[in-house]
């Protein structure tokens, strides 16, 4: 079913990964494609959105064409790419993407009531190689990897356990989790052996942490594209630097493999991630802080930071909970800054202070993507900081919707300074689904499902009559949530909630805390 032997002698380089022996999809047989009806005949079946405003309006229109085009992406397993699910396309290139996948799968988890999306996460893990690694491109066509493994570019972000533990939380599919925690313990150990310097931090280049042409050293602006001096290239070369959101993702993938083994009270072999976790947690801390700028950067060759750039991926920190409290006000202070982060589409993923910055965005180069957004609004939820998170969501959500009125379709990434697309891809659903899905029901409704403690909660930030039509809890539990229109924020709202189960409902607003129980 898996093929290795794309690129001739790599047998012969593999390193025993023992992980990888209890990795069932890699031997798991190919479903039979399923056959998807028309979209008139699902697209009443997906979340809809209530929202009594104008700005409203526009999001309810965007959500579902989100999910009319996303229905529409859906690609078959096949003989000749050996995937063994069906899966959502990443609307690039044909191929599917290990990082655009991660995020795919976010938005469509709320549409898994129609069509379960976490078999695209099943076809990575399907083709993972007998030490672990993980092409971050492989061809929807022949299944092939885009990369030989040893390619500084062929893989990453490590972030699929982040992706699977959300999923957990929003389904309780205990069952999925124990499958799916031997390929993601291979994988994060192939990462700390092929992805580390002697010094135990991490490395990418700009395709391999998939934010591709951001300038990460001060000097590679000579020529365009730019080149450094000594020939470093920030698409392709790790500069010999220590990466600031490689490091911090290293962090979160080893914490999530030690909070699934302990769910699943898996003992044996699980000290590796608790060991890695713990001895990295202290060397970001101390190596990639900047006192001087609040800021965690990437770490030099000669040992200094690039104080240069605020990079949007050291926002991994708060996913990993590598900052402490002393910090986070500081830390955060950039996100409310104009001269930084604060732009008219936030959040860039260049800070407008940082050399290289561009209006339009470019690509990388502060551009406004929505799977970094999604990144740092969950962080931000993490970190107790809802409200601000809710504002975030709100800006990105407005400029997503805004642009799609205008052109009737989705871009790959945004310009950070008006309401307009970037200068990539359009049609792109692919990741940009999150806006008017996810990003739009947990951070601007406040909705977010716990169902390990069959708990669903509820931070109400809008004043306007809003809720959400066939929403999906849990296994099996579909919830219709209201909450009429408010003269203001501090005044008790009056939800409306009907569940065809019970489940608990912790409901917050800036006035007061109050809980039910729904469908009883």
């Amino acid at each position: 079913m898996t093929n290795h032997t794309c690129f001739p002698g790599a047998t012969k380089t593999y390193v025993p990964n023992p992980w990888v022996a209890q990795n069932s999809f890699r031997t798991m047989p190919r479903e039979t494609p399923g056959h998807r009806p028309p979209w008139e005949s699902v697209r009443d079946k997906f979340p809809q959105i209530i929202w009594e405003s104008a700005t409203g309006e526009r999001a309810a229109k965007t959500s579902e064409a989100v999910w009319k085009m996303a229905w529409g992406n859906i690609r078959p397993a096949t003989e000749q790419n050996g995937f063994v699910r069906d899966y959502a396309d990443t609307a690039f290139n044909g191929c599917l993407f290990l990082w655009d996948s991660v995020f795919i799968t976010m938005f469509w988890r709320y549409g898994r009531r129609v069509w379960d999306a976490m078999g695209t996460l099943d076809n990575l893990y399907a083709k993972q190689h007998p030490d672990g690694f993980i092409s971050r491109e492989i061809s929807g066509t022949d299944g092939l990897d885009h990369f030989p493994r040893h390619d500084p570019n062929a893989t990453g972000p490590d972030v699929a356990a982040w992706a699977e533990w959300e999923h957990y939380l929003a389904t309780g599919d205990t069952d999925r989790l124990r499958r799916v925690f031997p390929a993601l313990a291979a994988f994060t150990r192939w990462m700390r052996r092929n992805r580390t310097w002697p010094d135990g931090s991490y490395w990418a280049t700009g395709w391999a942490s998939g934010m591709d042409d951001q300038p990460r050293r001060h000097d590679a602006f000579l020529t365009d594209p730019p080149v450094g001096a000594d020939g470093f290239h920030p698409n392709f070369d790790h500069g010999h630097m220590s990466w600031v959101d490689t490091c911090f993702q290293a962090l979160l993938a080893n914490r999530t493999l030690v909070r699934i083994a302990s769910t699943l009270g898996i003992e044996e072999g699980a000290s590796e991630f608790r060991e890695e976790a713990t001895r990295l947690a202290k060397w970001c801390s101390r190596y990639l802080w900047d006192p001087q700028t609040h800021f965690f950067h990437d770490r030099m060759r000669d040992g200094s930071l690039a104080r240069h750039l605020k990079s949007i991926g050291a926002y991994w920190a708060l996913l990993a909970g590598g900052i402490g409290h002393q910090r986070l006000p500081h830390f955060l202070s950039h996100l409310a800054d104009k001269r930084a982060f604060d732009r008219p589409h936030q959040v860039p993923s260049l800070s407008a202070d940082s050399s290289g910055y561009r209006e339009d965005g470019g690509y990388w180069c502060g551009a406004v993507w929505s799977p970094t957004t999604a990144m740092v609004l969950r962080g931000l939820e993490l970190a107790g900081r809802k409200t601000l998170a809710h504002t975030i969501a709100l800006n990105h959500l407005e400029n997503v919707s805004d642009c799609h009125a205008k052109s009737g379709t989705f871009f790959e990434c945004y310009a950070p300074e008006t309401h307009a697309a970037g200068i990539h891809r359009q049609d792109f659903v692919g990741w940009t689904g999150l806006a008017p899905t996810s990003l739009l029901t947990e951070h601007v409704f406040g909705l977010r499902a716990d169902a390990i403690t069959n708990t669903l909660c509820w931070d109400i930030h809008l004043t306007d009559g809003h809720g959400v039509r066939r929403y999906p809890f849990g296994a099996d539990t579909e919830m219709e949530l209201y909450c009429p229109p408010r003269l203001s924020a501090t005044e008790p709202p009056r939800p409306v909630i009907h569940s065809t189960r019970p489940v608990h409902v912790d409901i917050r607003w800036a006035g007061g805390h109050l809980t039910m129980t729904a469908g009883q």
